[in-house]
């Protein structure tokens, strides 16, 4: 069980990720998620979010952590990626965009894309299809829920399609 911070200082806690071990060997500091050694970075990220709700009182943003899977924690050389973002509405109408991420990121669903807003989806829930363009990538969504005049906060983790090969480094 692994707990972040909201910018209010309040907490949300969520499972941990963690990598299988496939095959025997010596530990060498170099974690090569590739499908032999340990299992691979998921491909794909899916999570059923609710969209954001900007103009509400209190605002009801939800933010969207992602971390790459290759990282050099060694050398601390960040690791840079392109994301793309497949969105689709509970109308089963399709948005799409892209940002870039350097090392960490996390943001406001709504600061990725208008259509991550309950006023541009059209409904309360949208589905949110995550993949890294030059490395894999984790993530969660901490979902922040309207419920009489507060705002409560939920881990919200994501159902994992494919693989993809990555490399840690540690010190």
């Amino acid at each position: 069980m692994r707990t972040v911070f909201d910018s209010s200082g309040a907490t949300v806690s969520y499972d941990a990720v963690g990598f299988q071990r496939l095959s025997d060997g010596d530990y060498t500091g170099t974690v090569l998620l590739d499908g032999f050694n340990y299992a691979q970075c998921p491909d794909k990220l899916h999570f059923q979010v609710l969209a954001d709700q900007p103009n509400a009182l209190p605002p009801a943003l939800s933010d969207l952590i992602l971390v790459p899977c290759s990282e050099d924690l060694l050398l601390q050389t960040p690791t840079s990626t392109g994301v793309q973002f497949l969105i689709t509405n509970e109308f089963e109408q399709p948005f799409s965009t892209s940002v870039g991420i350097t090392c960490f990121d996390r943001r406001h669903l709504s600061d990725i894309a208008n259509s991550l807003t309950r006023a541009t989806a059209g409904s309360d829930t949208v589905h949110l299809s995550v993949r890294g363009t030059s490395v894999p990538l984790i993530g969660l969504v901490i979902d922040a829920v309207p419920f009489q005049g507060n705002v409560g906060i939920a881990g919200n983790e994501p159902s994992l399609q494919g693989g993809r090969s990555a490399t840690v480094v540690f010190p």
